[in-house]
């Protein structure tokens, strides 16, 4: 995690309701600013939704644990968020595995080289070679005079 994230998380808790804000325990929030950086500048807008706005994906990344860990109010709500984290990680490695497939890979790869293959058996063609006049009468003098 750089400095950033953890100045974008700062400017998150700083502009929070005071009750949301002290459920989290002051060495985490210290921890936070002591890691953050110094050359961040604030750009997060209180009237928009902060899912509107653009932040940093380890930004979100702490925000969840923080809400995992100190947000939720009852322990089946902890078990929900966490078991919609978990769905949301299983589809993002589904939709890797179809991305990334190591078999599909090597497919489109054969199919690639079979491909070029075909276009370059296309492309090759035997083409007649056809002597020109002043050849053909010059080759006929030389071996008429025996030179070969």
């Amino acid at each position: 995690m750089d400095g950033m994230a953890y100045a974008e998380v700062v400017e998150v808790l700083d502009n929070m309701s005071l009750e949301d804000k002290n459920k989290i325990p002051e060495k985490v929030y210290d921890f936070f600013i002591e890691k953050s950086s110094k050359d961040y500048i604030k750009h997060l807008n209180k009237n928009i939704a902060l899912c509107d706005q653009e932040i940093r994906e380890d930004t979100k990344e702490i925000l969840a644990i923080l809400l995992t860990n100190y947000w939720c109010k009852t322990e089946n709500e902890k078990n929900n968020l966490l078991k919609l984290f978990r769905a949301n990680e299983l589809k993002y490695q589904e939709e890797l595995r179809e991305k990334y497939n190591p078999d599909d890979i090597f497919r489109k790869r054969n199919q690639k080289i079979e491909t070029k293959e075909n276009i370059i058996k296309n492309e090759v063609a035997l083409v007649e070679y056809k002597e020109s006049i002043f050849n053909r009468i010059f080759n006929k003098i030389k071996k008429f005079f025996h030179f070969s």
